[in-house]
């Protein structure tokens, strides 16, 4: 914490305020390791497969331009930046991307206990939460921000590092707007405007992080008048002074929008619940559910869900709008009322609505729990200043809140199970909203990964019982059918996902590969034509297709594919063993295995996937019988071996025979 933060109810040595200081942040680290530790090496999930480890722009923290280039608006640009340093430091590990976002939280753990200790202390100059001190209350405050379930969608889910990082620039900017204001109340004019132009530039960082940092200027303006301003009456000259100096600031996000009113006027299916049509009208009186839903969220953490399905409201006569809407002006009325007398409760109170303002820009999904994530801080002030006040007596207060936080962390931990793999996560959803056609898709996928088939083409079924025109369903579950080598059922399911959509490039790869099983070469290539007509950077087709090129032995244009396909994603193992094959067939043999070796480089460098390990060990064989053909025994023993470790059952023949040929030797 800054100096300009030390305030404390009495004069304290300062060693033995740096020792608590530490003892506490250390409780805190060790807090949310114990809660999320079991986590930290779960798989990729859901979005990380688009925005990590399907996207090319990341692999390269030095080419800014080509992340920059690859987002189709930038204000996320830091937190790709950031998964781009993370695979330069440990390649697509996830426990390298979560141990960073566990991080994250720890840090805004700490900056929550920051605020919420100088709001106490410098709106309680007597009473309970003086006697009990503010820094016991700001830390009990990051400690339920710590412990708390709903966080684990912006934690333990990766991608949702949009949500944390774009936090921690938000409570940040707070921080050093804090140091500002007191080191000018202090005299200090000079070192006043450096925390200033900190607080500024954490400001930008969060509104390149994520969109929900616009609301930071309305934060600033109600920490200024809820702590640094004395009496209750708001003095409007200021205030208007305020509002001219940060229009200009909270104009970057839409900037970025580039002004466009179709954001917030233009209709759109929602991700929420199947077959609704959002329009501002409707998404704003949702909202006034979604909110009192994350109020329940808050205070019972149950029936937590990645994917909530949540209808549109049609009339503000629903009762459900009507309940809502009651539960809202209720919390803005004790709000009012405890401005007066227990400000940092009113400050926690006012903030979960003002960070919240953001989400009444209509989106497609009307509800998700990361939303929570940076409103939880007012919640989270609110409570610990609340039950200060309850609980005057340190002894009752403590132990009360170390209940609530033991409660909230057993719930944290269960909640993190469910991401343990991707069966449980949708298994969950699944089972929280079964009547979401996507949900039973990404179920489908998810099982389909774990290679049990039968299941994954259940929840295919389900899914296209619920939306038959759902066109990725008979594409995914053509591909099931695919690896069950029953390639007509395949054809077939291509086939009806192009008659939904046909622009659809990946459906035309897979049908094409079915059409090569199938020994249809002719409509083979046709198919991989069109899928890179509709998409001309697509990799695996220009493989697939020199795959077929290679059966079709026209050399020369397979290893030109095979080629194109490299130099539009030069991280594409498969395709470097293909090379590799057919080069050595060429009678290219340093070329080809220059190509297993990078290709073995490449596998080794990602998860360990079931479908990985059997890639890596057909490259490892590959690279045995070049081996085994140019006499190096040696080399050719140990690679088949590899082979067979990693479970290439037939790479135990040659296994025994180079022994056999080294014994000899």
């Amino acid at each position: 914490m800054p100096d300009s933060l030390r305030i404390t109810s009495r004069s304290r040595p300062v060693r033995s305020t740096a020792v608590r200081r530490t003892v506490g942040a250390l409780l805190l680290c060790c807090l949310a390791a114990l809660l999320y530790g079991p986590v930290l090496h779960a798989p990729f999930q859901f979005d990380d497969y688009d925005f990590i480890l399907n996207n090319p722009s990341i692999r390269d923290p030095a080419d800014v331009g080509a992340i920059w280039g690859n987002l189709s608006q930038p204000s996320r640009f830091i937190p790709f930046y950031s998964f781009a340093l993370n695979y330069a430091i440990s390649g697509y590990d996830p426990a390298g991307f979560r141990l960073t976002n566990i991080l994250i939280h720890i840090a805004n753990a700490l900056c929550v206990w920051g605020i919420a200790a100088h709001a106490v202390s410098r709106t309680s100059r007597s009473g309970p939460n003086q006697r009990l001190g503010p820094e016991i209350i700001g830390w009990i405050a990051a400690a339920i921000f710590v412990a708390h379930p709903v966080q684990t969608q912006a934690v333990t889910y990766i991608t949702q590092r949009f949500a944390s990082l774009a936090t921690l620039f938000y409570l940040l900017c707070v921080m050093e707007y804090i140091a500002g204001r007191e080191s000018q109340r202090a005299g200090r004019g000079g070192r006043a405007g450096m925390f200033f132009v900190g607080a500024a530039v954490c400001a930008v960082m969060g509104m390149f992080s994520k969109e929900f940092v616009m609301t930071l200027p309305l934060i600033l303006i109600l920490y200024e008048f809820a702590v640094f301003q004395d009496g209750v009456r708001l003095k409007w000259g200021e205030l208007a002074r305020w509002l001219l100096a940060i229009v200009p600031v909270m104009l970057i996000v839409p900037g970025i929008f580039s002004f466009r009113p179709q954001v917030l006027f233009h209709p759109r299916p929602s991700s929420s619940h199947h077959g609704d049509i959002i329009t501002l009208p409707g998404y704003l009186m949702t909202q006034i559910r979604v909110f009192a839903k994350f109020l329940q969220l808050l205070f019972f953490p149950v029936s937590q869900n990645l994917e909530y399905d949540f209808p549109l409201s049609r009339t503000l006569a629903d009762p459900a709008v009507i309940g809502s809407g009651i539960v809202l002006i209720a919390l803005l009325a004790a709000g009012i009322r405890l401005w007066r007398t227990q400000r940092a409760a009113a400050l926690g109170i006012f903030w979960f609505f003002l960070s919240l303002a953001s989400h009444l820009v209509p989106r497609r999904y009307v509800i998700a729990e990361h939303k929570l994530y940076v409103a939880s801080v007012g919640f989270c002030l609110a409570l610990a200043a609340l039950m200060a006040v309850a609980l005057p007596r340190r002894s009752r207060f403590v132990a009360t809140m170390a209940i609530i936080v033991m409660t909230f962390g057993v719930l944290c931990v269960q909640r993190n199970q469910v991401w343990r793999d991707p069966v449980s996560l949708w298994t969950d959803v699944t089972r929280k909203s079964p009547a979401k056609p996507r949900a039973w898709l990404l179920l489908g996928q998810a099982y389909t990964e774990r290679g049990e088939f039968t299941e994954a083409v259940g929840a295919y079924d389900r899914a296209l019982q619920l939306d038959p025109a759902l066109a990725r369903a008979y594409h995914n579950r053509g591909k099931v059918y695919a690896q069950m080598q029953d390639y007509p059922a395949a054809l077939a399911d291509y086939s009806a996902a192009l008659r939904y959509n046909p622009k659809l490039a990946d459906v035309y790869n897979n049908r094409g590969n079915a059409l090569r099983h199938l020994r249809d070469y002719r409509r083979a290539l046709e198919d991989y034509a069109e899928a890179i007509r509709l998409n001309p950077e697509y990799p695996e087709a220009y493989n697939n297709r020199g795959i077929v090129y290679k059966k079709m032995k026209s050399y020369d244009k397979a290893v030109e594919d095979f080629s194109t396909a490299i130099r539009l994603d030069p991280t594409y193992a498969v395709v470097y063993n293909n090379r590799g094959n057919l080069l050595y067939q060429l009678g290219r043999p340093d070329a080809a295995l220059r190509d297993y070796n990078r290709a073995i480089d490449l596998y080794l460098s990602r998860p360990q996937t079931a479908q990985t390990r059997s890639q890596l060990a057909i490259t490892h064989l590959n690279r045995a019988l070049y081996y085994g053909r140019r006499r190096k025994f040696k080399q050719a023993h140990a690679d088949a071996e590899r082979a067979y470790e990693l479970g290439y059952a037939g790479a135990g023949r040659y296994v025994r025979m180079w022994q056999a040929a080294l014994g000899g030797n």
